[in-house]
């Protein structure tokens, strides 16, 4: 849950005057309500010049946490646009404080006849409301809960414990600045480390003749398909480990539970992925890179640059393009990427990889269709993962194969559960290790981080070894 409002409040009132502060309450608060939807959130509050929004309730999602500080986020960069457009008196900083807790809560509504909330209630809440009075204007500032559900997925700087009002103890406090490039949700689980890759063989090996056929030119479209949590990301990370052991080149987007708002949501990354624009330093860099990808491909500029420059929301400047009408603009920004994509894998063969297809927003899915029609003879392998419940228009095509992921047999369950345990064995001798080296018991930090370190190494755990490397390297003598 967060809880936000507008910092400085007082003196702009006293400055704007009653009918100007009204204009800037309610242009914040539709800023807020379209960030807060966009993230299928709910504000079950408006306090004065602040509100109280809820994610995860009443409707329930898996990533409610990193929902809520995306909003957060796109909030704070609304604001800052805001502010070049209201001017408010240079002495006054115009900014919003935000906090946000995650935990159990009690939610329903509260009141009379005459007057009925709906909120959430517990000390998940009071917590909240504690880190949006500690937040100084500009700042978001998040509990430790809240932090390790989405460490891994935004850049932080710890600015805790400190002591909060009603807490007996010093309270972890992380302010939230920004967040990272991170293009699936598995990918943030592998950064906790992975286990070794057991039982799927077979599907590893279909996926690499499935390249191995499309690298001759006869493109290939392979779905993954199970439910929830059986391996198919995990099946992908190891398909994309030998890609790259290979030199063989990908380019990947990610669908997200929100996203079914955001139109061509998966294909911005794969567009600045094939195109170089990730990490210019402007727009006029980025429109740079993406007009010598164009030159590149041998494609003609007028019929695709405009339509790549407003799906990433750079200026337009292509006065037939101010005179089109939506549709057209819909119908020429599909047939743009659809034309970027196949001119870039007969170039150079490569795979394209969707992550959790089932959803898709309309707009990407018209643009998935289009390349699956057109790609039969084109060096592109397209690998699709997805849940059972989602249908497409290619599935009895030729050039289609699926790769359904079912429970692993007896045997490789037996194999994970004893890896899990001696997993969770390293991991508990590394917690053990961190705390001995915080406490400067050095000997003991060492011992049971090297202990940590041998297990990690046997079995092949991805991520950890590094960390615990670095842990050890960093003690001191002694």
């Amino acid at each position: 849950m967060r809880f936000c409002d507008l910092a400085n409040s007082t003196p702009l009132a006293e400055r704007l005057g009653p009918e100007a502060m009204h204009t800037l309450l309610n242009q914040f608060f539709e800023l807020a309500l379209a960030e807060v939807h966009r993230y299928e959130g709910t504000i079950n509050q408006f306090l004065g010049d602040g509100f109280m929004a809820l994610f995860g309730v009443p409707l329930a999602v898996e990533d409610h946490a990193r929902r809520a500080l995306l909003a957060a986020l796109g909030i704070q960069q609304g604001m800052r646009e805001l502010r070049a457009d209201v001017a408010p008196p240079a002495e006054v900083e115009l900014a919003v404080r935000m906090g946000l807790n995650t935990g159990l809560v009690v939610v329903g509504w509260i009141g009379d006849n005459l007057r009925m909330d709906y909120t959430a209630v517990g000390d998940t809440t009071n917590l909240a409301a504690r880190m949006q009075q500690m937040a100084p204007a500009g700042a978001i500032l998040v509990a430790e809960a809240t932090y390790r559900a989405a460490r891994e997925v935004f850049e932080w700087r710890a600015t805790g414990p400190l002591a909060v009002k009603g807490k007996a103890e010093l309270v972890p406090i992380y302010a939230l600045l920004g967040a990272r490039a991170v293009t699936s949700r598995f990918e943030v689980l592998a950064q906790r480390g992975l286990t070794q890759f057991v039982g799927r063989y077979p599907e590893l090996q279909q996926l690499l003749t499935a390249w191995e056929q499309a690298e001759q030119g006869d493109g290939r479209v392979v779905s993954v398909v199970g439910e929830a949590g059986i391996g198919k990301s995990r099946l992908v990370y190891e398909f994309k480990q030998w890609l790259t052991q290979e030199d063989t080149p990908y380019v990947e987007g990610s669908c997200f539970a929100y996203g079914d708002s955001i139109s061509y949501l998966p294909f911005l990354a794969i567009v600045k992925d094939v195109c170089g624009v990730e990490g210019a330093a402007s727009e006029a860099e980025a429109k740079g890179r993406l007009a010598h990808a164009l030159t590149t491909l041998s494609l003609d500029p007028a019929a695709v640059a405009p339509y790549l420059h407003n799906l990433l929301a750079f200026a337009v400047e292509d006065a037939l393009f101010a005179r089109l009408t939506p549709e057209l603009i819909r119908r020429r920004t599909v047939e743009a990427l659809k034309t970027l994509l196949l001119a870039a894998a007969t170039r150079h063969p490569f795979v394209l990889i969707l992550e959790d297809v089932h959803w898709i927003d309309k707009a990407s899915e018209e643009v998935l269709t289009t390349v699956v029609e057109a790609m039969g003879g084109v060096p592109l392998l397209l690998a699709l993962v997805y849940r059972p419940e989602y249908l497409h228009a290619w599935a009895n095509e030729a050039y289609h194969a699926q790769i359904a992921l079912t429970r692993l047999p007896g045997a490789s369950i037996a194999v994970l559960r004893a890896i899990k345990a001696e997993n969770e064995l390293a991991l508990a001798y590394a917690g053990y290790g961190r705390l001995h080296r915080q406490q400067g018991h050095i000997a003991p930090a060492r011992d049971y981080l090297t202990r940590a370190l041998a297990i990690f190494e046997r079995l092949g755990t991805l991520g950890e070894p590094d960390r615990v490397r670095q842990v050890l390297a960093e003690l001191p003598e002694g």
